[in-house]
């Protein structure tokens, strides 16, 4: 994955560059494909009138979308989906895209519940928002002890759904 990649761009140049999710699976036989998608799509634009219909093209009240879409392109490869849901932040940092965060969480736990080959986790339900060590200096992103613990519950999962 690209730092900074966005679910889909119109830009050749960016796409060229890795920078368009839907476009960084390389073709192959893949048991799993670990994911995450939408945040980097969302920021920045999270408290203007057209989030909702920018967060609906993603995954919408009907579970379907360019994230459902792309899911299932790579199921019909065979491939089994691991998709990381989002965390929240802590308590003082300002977070405009929580809600919106909230509603795609809810939304992959329901296409996931409908998928046995989908797992999906809810980063919020093994982060604590209230512990400053789960986060980069950035308050942004996870740490690396937050990351280990997400991955770990992740591979659990995976092994679960095996």
């Amino acid at each position: 994955a690209q730092s900074g990649a966005r679910l889909r761009t119109d830009s050749t140049v960016a796409r060229a560059f890795g920078f368009d999710i839907m476009h960084q699976v390389r073709d192959g036989s893949w048991d799993w494909i670990v994911m995450t998608a939408g945040g980097n799509d969302l920021r920045g634009n999270c408290l203007r009138p057209e989030t909702p219909a920018l967060r609906d093209r993603q995954i919408g009240p009907d579970l379907t979308g360019d994230i459902p879409d792309f899911i299932a392109r790579l199921r019909a490869r065979g491939s089994k989906v691991a998709f990381l849901g989002y965390y929240d932040l802590l308590p003082n940092e300002p977070a405009p895209c929580e809600p919106q965060f909230d509603i795609i969480n809810a939304r992959m736990a329901e296409l996931a519940a409908r998928d046995p080959g989908l797992v999906f986790l809810d980063a919020a339900d093994v982060i604590d928002r209230n512990d400053p060590s789960l986060f980069a200096r950035d308050r942004l992103h996870p740490s690396a002890r937050a990351s280990a613990i997400m991955g770990a519950e992740l591979a659990r999962r995976m092994r679960l759904a095996e």
